[in-house]
């Protein structure tokens, strides 16, 4: 119900968050060099389609894990609840080490691509070898590499997605990225409790 009431209220009441004297300027620097002014939705280009179904996927298949967590843990695995929070907690602290910490240093080290590259195969193998996990140890391996791999596709369809649109129309484009992440928290847990199921 929030996923819904969050794509509702972003549909209607997003605005461009980017000051109005920047704005002004963007438009004096288009008519200098003889762009006119943008239809509403010209952002909604090829690559930004592209983009934004590819992070609705991607935000799906995460979803779909993640939000099923507890239930495995719970069902498969026996875990009491205080197991279940130290798992959570041990994967969030993995997405703060990622994400926070490791990204900026290894996309300058490595560069987009080869994340990527290494990223997807990594998903391949987590999606893989997830039916597999017969004990609960395993699981604590096993999102490691999950959270590794989550953060660095998302961040990389984020920057990708923002190269795609002009300066001023990152916060729009933000703004249907954040639409595409609360369709998957609605369609993503269905998916996985019905495949569980």
């Amino acid at each position: 119900a929030l996923s819904i009431i969050s794509i509702i209220l972003t549909l209607r009441f997003l605005i461009e968050t980017m000051p109005k004297e920047r704005i002004q300027e963007i438009k004096k620097r288009r008519e200098m060099n003889g762009k006119t002014s943008k239809k509403r939705f010209s952002y909604l280009n090829r690559l930004v389609v592209l983009r934004l179904n590819e992070l609705l996927l991607f935000a799906i298949a995460f979803n779909m894990i993640f939000s099923t967590f507890a239930l495995v843990l719970n069902l498969r695995y026996g875990l009491d609840i205080g197991m279940i929070g130290i798992f959570t907690t041990f994967a969030g602290f993995n997405m703060i080490l990622f994400g926070g910490i490791l990204m900026k240093p290894l996309t300058k080290r490595f560069g987009e691509k080869v994340l990527l590259l290494f990223s997807l195969s990594i998903a391949y193998v987590c999606f893989i070898s997830y039916p597999f996990l017969n004990e609960a140890w395993l699981l604590f391996v096993y999102v490691i590499p999950f959270m590794f791999m989550q953060i660095v596709l998302r961040t990389i369809i984020f920057t990708n997605l923002s190269k795609g649109v002009e300066e001023d129309e990152q916060g729009v484009v933000s703004g249907w990225a954040s639409n595409m992440f609360s369709i998957s928290q609605i369609i993503s847990p269905i998916i996985g409790y019905w495949y569980l199921d």
